[in-house]
């Protein structure tokens, strides 16, 4: 599992996740996780595809960049999750460089 999108508010995120079988659209307040919308995979041909349907409810930059890998649905994977995402300075959020890839840009 996956988050691929990601919107930060005061007391929580909206965020969209890609699961084995489909996407999930989510709402995570207050350390809840509350599912908002579900769409099958079978209905999109790829990832992108999806992604250009939504475009017309959020906008791009909504979509993460680089998806950031999420073991379960627990709060605090969540919370760890959107802790490692930063944006740039085209406003995209974007998952933050890890100590390797700092290390190896110097």
């Amino acid at each position: 599992m996956q988050l691929i999108g990601y919107k930060a508010y005061q007391k929580g995120f909206f965020g969209c996740l890609e699961t084995e079988d489909g996407y999930i659209c989510f709402l995570f307040s207050k350390n809840t996780f509350r599912p908002v919308v579900s769409y099958a995979k079978a209905d999109f041909t790829c990832q992108d595809h999806f992604r250009a349907t939504l475009h017309k409810f959020f906008p791009r930059r909504f979509f993460l960049t680089r998806p950031v890998p999420i073991p379960s649905l627990a709060s605090c994977d969540l919370v760890a999750a959107a802790g490692r995402l930063t944006c740039n300075a085209a406003g995209n959020v974007i998952p933050k460089p890890d100590d390797h890839t700092r290390a190896s840009a110097r």
